[in-house]
């Protein structure tokens, strides 16, 4: 029936994000200050190496010096602008570890180059804790300050707030996939988004520039994981405690179906079990070859230490921002996936110059190596790059305007191609970087910073 298939994708598109939130590493990072980071040395532009086509070549360009200032300038040389960011930096849906610290080395790297058009950066960092009621007061608080941009990197809280940050009229970037505020689209259900009240599937805020991988994408791009690394058989295993952990397994077997691929479904784990003995007898037993994890980063660790004592082979699934923590050191393993996100142990020059900008203010690898701290540091860089010529009295009307400016920009392919269009709201994005996890050390199949569309544009 109609009615029925209807249900079966609102329990889809509701249980997508769940599937990644729980699968978030925790962090104890707290509510930060705001960083006040200097006037800029001079009013040197701050654009990022443009480029001319929507090309994800690597360039061949030396990584610039991102060494930070030693000395700050006594008089701003224009009057400073605020950044608002708001994220999960505690609580069970928690981003990187160190979240504020990575947006704080923003803030440092990019005075250092003049700020935005000699405007210093002044960032504003709020922890939410992943409650959806703090949140709101968190973003009233915020709007008060006049940012010209508000840095959103919110799993839990991004949908409970989208009304509000729509009524901002403040540009809205940052990392997330949840389609209230970014918009998305099912391809598994040929389900595109809509601006009709009650669509399963809603567009994204007017004022929201989506970057990263959208709704449905997300887990399309496990699927063809799976395909890449030659797996024919999947399963998944959900946490049992979460309902939404398994509630998007009708786009995941869909998709699996469209690509000749068998998925023998979900399978609910208690992500604290002794031990996942009978279901890796079962799944060896079963042939299966790609064990797709929707469960916190202890519990898959788990699980591939017990698979692999019963005799497993195969890889497993793990993507976006669960791509981190104790799962991705984890000895031994095998894990493919897609980021939402660019690579951060590729070579390329803007990459190297994001690792040296976070080393440089005394980040180590636990938080560098994330793709979520690599797509806050995209988004920055695109605010930065669109408002190059912000004038002497900016507000975020200004900078919204701005952001329409933005045209087949790959920020040298730190993300895939975006243009904005004043009047158009955002597209979804089906793209990813796909990688692989072996023998402690990631690649990308693709190459550099080539990444993969689902379907291909």
């Amino acid at each position: 029936m109609i009615t029925n298939r209807h249900s079966m994708r609102r329990a889809a598109i509701a249980g997508i994000a769940g599937l990644l939130l729980v699968a978030s590493c925790s962090s104890d990072a707290g509510t930060t200050k705001p960083v006040a980071t200097g006037a800029p040395a001079s009013a040197a532009p701050t654009d990022a190496p443009t480029t001319d086509s929507a090309s994800t070549d690597a360039p061949t360009t030396d990584a610039p010096t991102t060494d930070a200032p030693t000395t700050e300038p006594a008089v701003p040389a224009k009057s400073p602008v605020v950044i608002a960011a708001i994220i999960d930096a505690t609580g069970p849906s928690s981003g990187p570890p160190q979240g504020a610290e990575i947006i704080q080395a923003w803030g440092t790297f990019i005075n250092a180059k003049g700020g935005i058009n000699g405007h210093p950066v002044t960032i504003e960092v709020a922890d939410n804790g992943g409650d959806a009621a703090k949140s709101q007061t968190i973003l009233d608080e915020m709007v008060a300050k006049k940012p010209v941009m508000i840095l959103l990197e919110s799993a839990s809280t991004e949908s409970s707030i989208a009304e509000g940050l729509g009524k901002s009229g403040i540009p809205i970037l940052g990392v997330g996939y949840n389609p209230a505020v970014w918009g998305g689209d099912i391809e598994a259900f040929q389900l595109h988004c809509s601006t009709d009240p009650g669509a399963p599937v809603p567009c994204a805020l007017p004022n929201a520039f989506t970057l990263t991988t959208t709704f449905g994408a997300v887990v399309d791009e496990q699927v063809l994981a799976a395909q890449s690394v030659g797996a024919k058989t999947l399963v998944t295993a959900a946490c049992a405690e979460v309902d939404s952990c398994s509630q998007a397994a009708p786009v995941f077997s869909t998709t699996a179906a469209a690509l000749g691929l068998t998925d023998l479904g979900v399978v609910k784990v208690s992500s604290s079990a002794p031990d996942y003995n009978a279901e890796c007898i079962q799944w060896v037993q079963q042939g299966v070859d790609f064990i797709q994890l929707s469960l916190g980063g202890a519990a898959g660790a788990k699980i591939f230490s017990d698979c692999t004592d019963q005799g497993y082979t195969g890889t497993f699934g793990a993507s976006a921002g669960s791509v981190r923590g104790e799962l991705i050191t984890t000895e031994g393993i095998k894990l493919a996936g897609g980021l939402n996100a660019f690579p951060w142990w590729v070579d390329d020059a803007p990459v190297v110059e994001y690792r040296d900008a976070l080393n440089a203010a005394g980040l180590k690898d636990d938080a560098i190596n994330d793709p979520t701290a690599t797509g806050i540091w995209g988004a920055l860089q695109l605010f930065a790059k669109a408002n190059a010529n912000l004038g002497d009295d900016p507000t975020a009307a200004e900078a919204l305007d701005n952001m329409y400016t933005v045209k087949d920009e790959t920020l040298d392919g730190l993300i895939a191609p975006v243009t904005f269009t004043k009047g158009e709201l955002a597209t979804h994005r089906p793209c990813f970087w796909p990688f692989v996890l072996e023998d402690g050390k990631f690649t990308n199949p693709l190459g550099g910073l080539k990444y993969q569309c689902y379907p291909a544009q």
